[in-house]
């Protein structure tokens, strides 16, 4: 079952002459590029049976409310097909599959007066299985950090929990490895006897204390209250589009080497970032750095990105840096559309750029960067600084720098 959006209403939007929502009414779809289907109302779902062995994907065209289809030619370069990721029917695969997540753990889930990582497997199938020498890592290249010793065994239909941490002296099993908050993966192989295929495996970004990640019916990942040992269920989340650019620094030195950018959720649920995009030209290169899977920002709460170029060294770095002399800030969802834009001119050397307060349209520079906490009330500027170019113009959640005012 695939489910079909965005149909916005609520809001500024008018009710009255936009009885459906304002965004997409309906929609076409279509199976391995095959014919597409009838014109369908947003509110149904694809329901897909009987699919034989083998790779699928479906392909979706929306129409507006203005009565134009998302790839009509009329909307010329802006004219595009939404296609799903591609899975794959394998009738005989295996049974066992990675089943739910935990980076960290402060108080979610004791395990006899410890708060390990955790990861929890399940049996699909109608049969108990051996788990002996089947394998679990943090690191495909190095499959063999845990194996399941002889003996080991899921039941039918059951949830096997696996403790993510140093053997502690606890009960269980226990990986010699941990989950990382700011992303990693985590795979699942068969034994080495058996061939040591790979099973399963999931890669995510960055985590929420106490949240876990797991898989739900669809089969799709997703942000979760943790329910380990049963069926998972999706915590909800707040629509990304009211996220905010919140701090930068384009010119650090002493105290921050690295440049960075801090996004900030205004809205009293979790919002997903996975699949945005952040950028420094949001004119010519929206897409320029997508944020990994399953990352996530809390309520009320920050991420903080390192713009060093380096996404090697893990899922909060960006490929890109910022510029000193001035530049553009941009995060846009997954379709390119913007969402927050910045434009900032020349830089300080190791003073930063941000909302005051968080979230507002005011700015305000900072001598004291604060990266993953709120922004200092009115700014922090130094007293040798005696101008600072912060009125702004606002249209469609830009703004620009235009004006100076004197602060001696």
């Amino acid at each position: 079952t695939l489910r079909v959006g965005l149909n916005r209403g609520g809001g500024t939007i008018p009710a009255g002459g936009f009885p459906n929502g304002s965004g997409y009414t309906h929609y076409q779809w279509r199976l391995d590029g095959g014919a597409w289907s009838a014109e369908t109302p947003i509110a149904s779902a694809i329901n897909l049976n009987n699919l034989s062995a083998g790779p699928h994907y479906v392909e979706v065209i929306g129409k507006n409310d203005a009565g134009l289809y998302q790839n009509d030619p009329v909307l010329g370069p802006d004219a595009t097909i939404t296609r799903s990721r591609t899975w794959t029917v394998s009738p005989g695969a295996p049974s066992l599959r990675l089943n739910e997540l935990l980076a960290s753990n402060d108080s979610a889930y004791s395990h006899e007066g410890k708060t390990p990582d955790l990861i929890e497997l399940y049996n699909a199938g109608a049969s108990a299985l051996s788990l002996a020498g089947i394998r679990l890592t943090d690191d495909a290249a190095d499959p063999n950090k845990f194996i399941f010793p002889a003996g080991a065994s899921i039941p039918a239909g059951g949830y096997l929990i696996v403790h993510a941490d140093n053997p502690d002296g606890t009960s269980g099993y226990h990986t010699g490895f941990n989950l990382s908050m700011e992303g990693g993966a985590v795979y699942l192989f068969g034994s080495a006897g058996n061939g040591g295929a790979l099973i399963d495996g999931v890669a995510f970004g960055i985590q929420l204390t106490d949240r876990s990640i797991g898989r739900l019916a669809d089969g799709a990942w997703a942000l979760c209250q943790p329910s380990f040992g049963g069926s998972n269920a999706a915590a909800p989340t707040s629509d990304p589009r009211g996220l905010k650019i919140n701090e930068w620094l384009a010119l650090g030195w002493t105290q921050f080497p690295d440049d960075f950018v801090e996004l900030y959720n205004p809205t009293a649920l979790p919002a997903a970032l996975g699949g945005l995009f952040l950028t420094d030209n949001p004119v010519g290169w929206v897409k320029r750095h997508e944020i990994a899977p399953l990352t996530f920002i809390d309520r009320f709460g920050y991420v903080v990105f390192r713009a060093d170029g380096n996404t090697g060294a893990g899922a909060d770095h960006l490929n890109f840096a910022l510029a000193a002399e001035q530049g553009q800030i941009g995060l846009a969802d997954a379709n390119g559309g913007i969402i927050d834009r910045i434009v900032y001119g020349p830089q300080q050397e190791d003073v930063s750029q941000g909302r005051s307060p968080n979230g507002a349209n005011a700015f305000a520079l900072f001598n004291t960067p604060t990266p993953g906490a709120p922004n200092l009330l009115g700014g922090g500027v130094s007293t040798n600084i005696t101008t600072l170019s912060y009125t702004l113009l606002s249209y469609t959640n830009e703004w620009r720098y235009n004006q100076t005012e004197d602060l001696s």
